[in-house]
């Protein structure tokens, strides 16, 4: 390849072979690292630069696509050559190591992945992402026929939940910043004290959870960690999740599943330092949020509406009342009690446009007197115990405001409110009565925007400005 520079009749002719060392070095670092050591032909100069790239991605989905060889000799090929680049790599800073695996549990494997962990913990990785698929996910997810005609496959691994036991031992006394952990369960060394000083970012995704106390005793070891996010955990280890922590900025709490519902299982979270908590369908008996003014931006959705959960949703409300941003569901009724939201300036409310939905927008619109913003998402009918199919006209007609209801004067506080936007909006008379509310009770209100539910494979839809000052 050759690039021609300059003006008029004088050209000079560039090829790849003049690129700069670090300018190769720092392009392979954004492709995955056997396409990375492919390159290593292209010229005479590249030979050996793929040993100093700075980050490690494996990915063994890409070498299943393209081999037609039994799925357990790909896979011992790629591990090979997982081995052969952490041998022929120098000592160097490696910034990222990625491995999206598919684990058997045998005995081989686990150490070879456990020593893969270690080595670039000695190579200094500030960055370490490990997924893990098992046979039923390869085969009920991707889709993928492993190994081609050849491969003698057994179904009966279908119900066979076997996963990679992270231990979190291989990264004490590490550099390690980021730690990024999906399908696997976890270990935990007998003294957690210390040794996970460098970590600031833990991610969890569909982790077994056989010791709430080791994982407790973990996150409270992590002195200077200031993001921790867990989706999909299935706890079979205790009746305590307890989140404990100086340090934590960033919650995330998604997923929480039971597998003895006998137990009490109680959520406790103490984290001063909380900026930011989201809390999507993690479901226990009992919430304990000690509240701190720093907590400003709140996601709570408890998904499912139920007497159980609709005590958690108001519990949990209650120690909120210093936000400054809140996403919730709509879930009041007359046996909840809303908090005063002194400080709340950004709402958006998961509702239906029912009596009660409604009745549920004029009560959060009271205890919250400095609101400037209010999204109504109209995902789904709050008032409803199922799940509805939004195009169902016979239970759209059987939820509609009464006439009396409709009649009834209404003063709205609002006196701060400058926007309201209306998402999946689909122009019903529900809607289109409560738009008509806010229009006349308007204070300082700039302008009511409506998004209409995107259509086809539309991620999103155009804006329509249903009014405006």
């Amino acid at each position: 390849m050759a690039v021609t520079t300059g003006a008029g009749p004088s050209t000079k002719s560039t090829t790849i072979n003049d690129l700069p060392e670090s300018l190769v070095i720092h392009i392979l670092s954004f492709v995955p690292t056997l396409e990375a050591v492919a390159t290593s032909v292209l010229a005479r100069g590249w030979r050996y630069l793929w040993l100093y790239v700075p980050t490690l991605d494996f990915d063994i989905l890409a070498s299943y696509q393209l081999s037609r060889a039994p799925f357990a000799l790909t896979r011992a090929r790629f591990s090979d050559s997982i081995a052969r680049t952490f041998f022929l790599r120098p000592i160097i800073h490696l910034h990222s190591f990625r491995l999206a695996f598919h684990y058997a549990d045998l005995g081989r494997r686990k150490r070879e992945v456990r020593w893969w962990i270690r080595r670039s913990v000695d190579q200094g990785v500030t960055k370490i992402m490990l997924e893990f698929y098992d046979d039923a996910w390869m085969t009920s997810y991707r889709g993928i026929r492993l190994g081609g005609e050849n491969n003698e496959y057994n179904f009966s691994l279908l119900n066979d939940h076997r996963t990679f036991k992270f231990s979190f031992e291989d990264i004490m006394n590490g550099s390690v910043a980021e730690l990024l952990l999906r399908n696997c369960s976890l270990r935990f060394p007998t003294d957690i004290s210390n040794g996970f000083d460098s970590l600031h970012t833990l991610v969890l995704h569909n982790i077994e959870l056989s010791s709430n106390e080791h994982f407790n005793s973990m996150v409270l070891a992590c002195a200077n960690l200031q993001t921790l996010t867990v989706e999909l955990i299935r706890n079979t280890g205790g009746t305590e999740i307890q989140i404990h922590s100086k340090s934590i900025k960033v919650l995330v709490l998604r997923d929480h599943v039971r597998i003895d519902f006998d137990e009490i299982v109680t959520l406790d979270i103490d984290v001063p330092s909380l900026g930011s908590l989201t809390l999507t369908n993690f479901v226990v008996n009992q919430y304990i949020l000690v509240e701190y003014s720093s907590l400003v931006e709140v996601d709570l959705d408890f998904k499912n509406r139920y007497d159980l959960t609709l005590l958690h949703w108001n519990e949990t409300l209650l120690s909120l009342g210093h936000v400054k941003s809140l996403r919730t569901q709509n879930m009041k009724n007359g046996t909840t009690t809303l908090p005063r939201f002194h400080f709340l300036q950004d709402l958006e409310l998961i509702t239906g446009f029912a009596e009660g939905d409604l009745r549920g927008i004029f009560e959060f619109l009271r205890v919250s007197p400095r609101l400037k913003r209010l999204v109504l998402d109209y995902t789904y009918f709050k008032s409803a115990l199922v799940d509805v199919d939004p195009n169902d006209v016979y239970y759209f007609d059987s939820w509609k405001l009464s006439e009396e209801f409709k009649r009834t004067p209404v003063h709205l506080q609002m006196s701060s409110l400058k926007r309201i936007i209306l998402n999946n909006f689909r122009n019903t008379e529900d809607e289109l009565y409560l738009v008509e509310l806010f229009k006349t009770q308007k204070v300082v209100l700039e302008e009511i925007i409506a998004f209409p539910p995107p259509h086809g494979k539309a991620l999103s839809s155009s804006a329509i400005v249903l009014w405006s000052a």
